[in-house]
């Protein structure tokens, strides 16, 4: 369901350096730079946020080019997408980011501590802290997952979604994630956020994938 956009930050990303991270600082190849070529083209996405997230932006449906290079990502394979990625992430930050909300932080779902041991790195984390960055806004880890991974899981068991325990949480907060399924991981996350003391959660994502499509028509 489309959703009204609010008045964007005109003039609030400025070019931010690279994550520090050296897997971020790969080289582009030329995979990377059709995918970059392939975002651009995508039209602005608005859905129906989950419970508990006041707005959401989806750069594209989780399919085509942009699904392999997220599954390259998900997969330990590679990381050289993520400065374009989080490119156009802050786009759309921007974009559902009133002028009223001063200093959001962003923070990011994360991944299991054993998907995050064999990848060597947490895909949502390395995201996150690049929009941040873009945006020049601070990112904290707020987030502790507790559970097993839901990729593999039923619609049913999907839909009770994974426990989070949350740190103190400021007041505005922006979750980032990479691929959005039913929407239970984001409306455990904002339960978590709002118990902590979050007032308001919004949320931008890579990816809605297919189950998502069906569910919100």
């Amino acid at each position: 369901m489309p959703r009204a956009r609010p008045e964007s930050l005109s003039g609030h990303l400025a070019p931010y350096p690279e994550a520090s991270d050296p897997r971020v600082e790969a080289p582009i190849d030329v995979k990377t730079r059709s995918l970059s070529l392939a975002l651009r083209s995508l039209p602005t996405m608005d859905w129906t946020p989950p419970e508990g997230i006041d707005r959401l932006a989806v750069l594209g449906r989780y399919e085509g080019r942009l699904r392999d290079q997220i599954l390259t990502l998900k997969r330990g394979r590679g990381t050289a997408a993520v400065p374009r990625m989080a490119d156009q992430l802050s786009a759309e930050l921007a974009r559902i980011t009133t002028q009223a909300e001063v200093g959001p932080v962003v923070t990011w779902l994360p991944t299991t501590r054993g998907r995050r041991g064999r990848r060597g790195f947490d895909q949502s984390r390395l995201l996150a802290r690049a929009v941040a960055r873009r945006s020049g806004l601070e990112c904290r880890g707020l987030l502790r997952r507790h559970g097993a991974p839901q990729q593999g899981l039923g619609g049913e068991a999907r839909r009770s979604g994974p426990l989070f325990s949350c740190l103190p949480s400021p007041p505005q907060v922006i979750v980032v994630d990479d691929v959005m399924t039913t929407g239970s991981s984001l409306q455990a996350a904002a339960a978590a956020l709002r118990a902590s003391g979050a007032h308001a959660v919004s949320a931008v994502v890579l990816a809605v994938a297919p189950a998502r499509d069906r569910m919100i028509g």
